[in-house]
């Protein structure tokens, strides 16, 4: 089972529209203040408050409503990235009392729980833009996708 947050590419949008909101607000106010338009950059600034503070309400807002679900190991969590889809599972959990080489260990009070975690990304969403682009060409030698799902295993350095 994969988990995708409700409403993901919502949150984008929204983001990406408060975002541009806000700089054509900025720019209305600078034109405004420029030629010397007291009501209208006043005006512009009050509007671009109000927008600041709906965003940051609907953003508390679905934070309350929202619920805890607990993933077992191995299952997906996905996250939308503005360009691709993400996702993340637990690949293992071990304990130990120390870290690092036998020169430099450090010690816990009481126990360090290591996690680890698997990447994932939907090579399909990735935008041909992105830095990493080129990890969606995965080499003949790295694992192939796997048939039930459309994440491929990240390219590892």
């Amino acid at each position: 089972m994969a988990f995708m947050p409700e409403h993901a590419p919502l949150a984008v949008l929204t983001f990406l529209g408060t975002i541009g909101l806000l700089g054509l607000a900025a720019v209305v106010f600078l034109f405004a203040a420029l030629l010397k338009r007291k009501w209208i950059a006043l005006g512009t600034a009050a509007v671009a408050l109000l927008i600041a503070v709906a965003y940051a309400l609907v953003l508390v807002g679905v934070s309350l409503t929202s619920h805890q679900l607990v993933l077992a190991p191995g299952e997906r969590k996905y996250f939308c990235e503005i360009d691709c889809h993400i996702a993340y599972s637990v690949a293992g959990v071990e304990e130990a009392h120390t870290l690092g080489d036998e020169s430099h260990p450090a010690s816990a009070t009481g126990r360090f729980v290591i996690i680890h975690l698997k990447t994932w990304f939907d090579s399909d969403t990735i935008s041909p833009h992105r830095g990493n682009a080129a990890a969606a060409n995965l080499p003949p030698r790295q694992p192939a996708k796997p048939r039930s799902s459309r994440c491929a295993a990240p390219r590892l350095p």
